[in-house]
This record gives structure tokens, C-alpha cells and sequence, in this order.
């Protein structure tokens, strides 16, 4: 918190922080009793582990900016996805999505969920020409 001093307000004081704390100072709230909140080691456990996983879920440094793309909007409906290697691969063995990541690329075990991202894949490619064609005429 940085305080507001008397000389930020022209004199005028809002508040008895402002007699005691000089302008721009910051200020530390700290427990007097040096009590620890119940559950903070859990949490920060858990904010490493997603942080982990979002790094490893990264694309590889090779893959293609529309696979990068791609890999995001499959994940906004099938989250359950990795890559291995250029491959975006669903975790479930249902399908993976090989270079150059188009609606004849995908793969998979389950004719459902191929269908499904074939769907996918093929929007997304759509909505990209669309943009392209746009930001061409601009």
C-alpha cells in the first residue's frame, strides 16, 4: 500500500495515516501475533504443479505459429491435450493432429472424437483464411 501524505492533498488530510506515514511511502501490514493461515503450503503446491503443467504443455520451438494457434482452440473444447513432439495429441488416445495441422491430418481410435476435431480443425482454418483475407484488404 503506498500511503497519501498531506502534501499529495495540499494540506488537506484524509485520514490519520497521512500524519504519520510521508508521502509515497510503503507500507507492510504484518501479523502481530505471527499467526500462518491454515492451507498457504497447499496452495502454493498446487499454483507450482499448474504452472509446471502449463509449461510443459508448451509447444515445441519448431511447431508452426497456426499448430501453436490450433493447440489452443482444441484446448478450449477438449482440454485433455499434449504435445508429443509436432504432434498435438489428445491424452486419451482418442486422436492426434499431425503437421500441417489440416482437417486431413487428424487421426485417432474414436470416430466421435476425430469427427469432432476434424470440425474444429476445419473452422479454424476457415476463420484464418477469413482473417488473413481481411487483414489483406485493410
Amino acid at each position: 500500500m503506498v500511503a497519501l501524505g498531506p502534501m499529495a492533498t495540499g494540506g488537506k488530510v484524509e485520514n490519520d495515516l497521512q500524519f504519520f506515514v510521508p508521502l509515497g511511502s510503503i507500507v507492510v501490514c504484518v501479523d502481530p501475533y505471527g499467526n500462518k493461515l491454515e492451507g498457504d503450503d497447499r496452495l502454493v503446491r498446487r499454483a507450482i504443479a499448474e504452472k509446471e503443467e502449463a509449461v510443459s504443455r508448451m509447444a515445441p520451438k519448431d511447431v508452426t505459429a497456426a499448430g501453436k494457434e490450433l493447440f489452443k482452440v482444441i484446448n478450449k473444447t477438449y482440454s485433455n491435450l499434449d504435445w508429443q513432439g509436432k504432434v498435438i495429441r489428445g491424452l486419451d488416445g482418442d486422436f492426434e493432429v499431425h503437421p500441417p495441422y489440416k482437417e486431413d491430418n487428424v487421426r485417432g481410435n474414436t470416430e466421435d472424437a476425430v469427427a469432432r476435431i476434424r470440425k474444429v480443425v476445419k473452422k479454424f482454418h476457415s476463420d484464418l483464411m477469413k482473417k488473413s483475407e481481411v487483414d489483406v484488404s485493410s
